[in-house]
């Protein structure tokens, strides 16, 4: 249990995030089941869009089980009220998924890539000179992707010596890199936030020219906009990472942090 004066009061944030989380991913993994359904019946015509997207929902997975678990332990309590030892296993839940969400997001964004390589293709205007340019600027981005979840892992598994430290506070003399955490957090939300207002306006230049309704044009375009209202769930969740355990109220302040990181990734 925490010390210093009790919060008041001693309730729990853990039902609302679990019930947002619940809709957000039965909507996004009933939408993945029918595309997925189109994309095999009547003929099995997968692209490597939707393998990418198979395996952004698998580590979508990893991620948010830990998470669910960990509000067993307390998180969305203030810390006060939540005893050591279950401090320690929720901090250590919350760790559990983050390594997965980095490629959650890299592979949700590398599958909308993947689309816009296969779209662009049967579009005129692409070929010759200014297709070699198109599929090295999406090249681009895909290899961005990647080192991003790379640099996140990396810096998740070296935040601190010995590595259990990060949810073990009884651990004497760790030397972690507090610092390098913030800079983490911030370079990721950029390149985050740069590569949704991309891959959002981007399909914009060519979606008039497709061979569509036109209601099913504005309804691609109003989809793709979607990754603007990721945007500003990575920009929020900047502002909440640099004052993240100022207050010593790690499980509370948690929860906004989740709820950032599902709309970030569910509408990236």
């Amino acid at each position: 249990m925490a010390s210093g004066s009790p919060p008041d009061p001693n309730t729990s944030l853990a039902p609302p995030l679990i019930g947002t989380i619940i809709v957000f991913h039965v909507l996004s993994w009933s939408a993945f089941g029918a595309r997925i359904y189109t994309r095999v019946k009547p003929v099995l015509r997968l692209e490597c869009d939707d393998y990418f997207i198979t395996a952004a929902v698998t580590f979508d997975v990893v991620t948010w089980i830990p998470l669910v678990i960990s509000t067993a332990y307390g998180l969305g309590r203030h810390n006060y009220y939540v005893s050591a030892a279950d401090m320690t296993q929720a901090e250590k839940f919350l760790f559990i998924g983050q390594p997965a969400f980095a490629w959650a997001l890299a592979c949700t964004k590398i599958s909308i890539v993947c689309m816009l390589f296969r779209v662009q293709t049967g579009i005129s205007g692409t070929s010759g000179i200014s297709g070699i340019y198109w599929r090295i600027f999406l090249s681009i981005m895909i290899v961005i992707q990647v080192l991003t979840a790379i640099m996140n892992n990396v810096f998740q598994f070296s935040l601190c010596k010995p590595l259990p430290a990060i949810w073990d506070h009884t651990i004497k003399n760790p030397k972690c890199i507090v610092a390098a955490m913030h800079i983490n957090i911030i370079v990721t939300a950029i390149v985050t936030i740069l590569t949704d207002v991309i891959l959002s306006l981007l399909p914009l230049t060519f979606i008039m020219r497709m061979q569509l309704p036109l209601r099913e044009k504005i309804a691609l375009a109003c989809l793709m906009g979607l990754g603007l209202v990721a945007s500003g769930a990575s920009i929020y969740k900047t502002f909440l990472a640099k004052t993240y355990g100022v207050t010593g109220d790690t499980l509370r302040d948690a929860v906004g942090l989740a709820l950032c990181a599902m709309i970030e990734l569910q509408l990236g």
